[in-house]
């Protein structure tokens, strides 16, 4: 392998560096090894390293795949929208957003059946309600409306973030398929 093929792959290691060792080293032997066909086939390397782009846009292709394709749980959720948030223009304002929004409906989600469970059980100088306290028989129906709302807002953000990423990784597959 030539020198201009050996300094691509080290950068794209470089950027691959959030990825698992054994996911980075499929990556790198996927891209090697094109090159490789590529110069046995008799293509020139400047030709091959012109359509794969540069090793930062090829290697958050390959990132975000991996974010896409890996369990969320919790903590995948917050690393997805960290991810995203730094993808682009659009993910300095949209990721944020979206994550605001759903941290803001989680805590109604979590607040919410506390306070009422409050007011349940009489906690002195606590009441839901604007100005007077509210009927224990009207608190219960608007707090658990307002949990299950916040609930299926919180679920439709997911959603849509959801969306989003996807949108953005096939722009970057797009990009790798050049």
């Amino acid at each position: 392998m030539t020198d201009p093929a050996r300094q691509y792959l080290h950068d794209l290691e470089i950027h691959l560096r959030p990825l698992p060792p054994a996911e980075r080293d499929d990556v790198l032997r996927e891209i090697g090894s094109h090159l490789e066909v590529a110069r046995r086939a008799g293509t020139p390397l400047e030709e091959v390293l012109t359509r794969l782009g540069s090793p930062r846009i090829l290697a958050r292709a390959y990132l975000a795949d991996f974010h896409l394709r890996t369990p969320a749980g919790v903590s995948g959720v917050w690393r997805r929208f960290a991810f995203f948030a730094t993808t682009g223009f659009t993910g300095l304002a949209v990721v944020p957003a979206l994550a605001l929004l759903l941290a803001t409906l989680t805590f109604i989600m979590l607040f919410t059946p506390v306070a009422l469970l409050l007011r349940l059980l009489g906690v002195p100088g606590y009441f839901i309600g604007f100005g007077e306290p509210m009927p224990v028989l009207l608190a219960i129906p608007i707090g658990t409306g307002v949990t299950l709302l916040a609930f299926v807002l919180a679920r439709g953000t997911l959603r849509l973030a959801h969306r989003y990423f996807c949108a953005v990784a096939a722009g970057y597959r797009s990009l790798r398929q050049l």
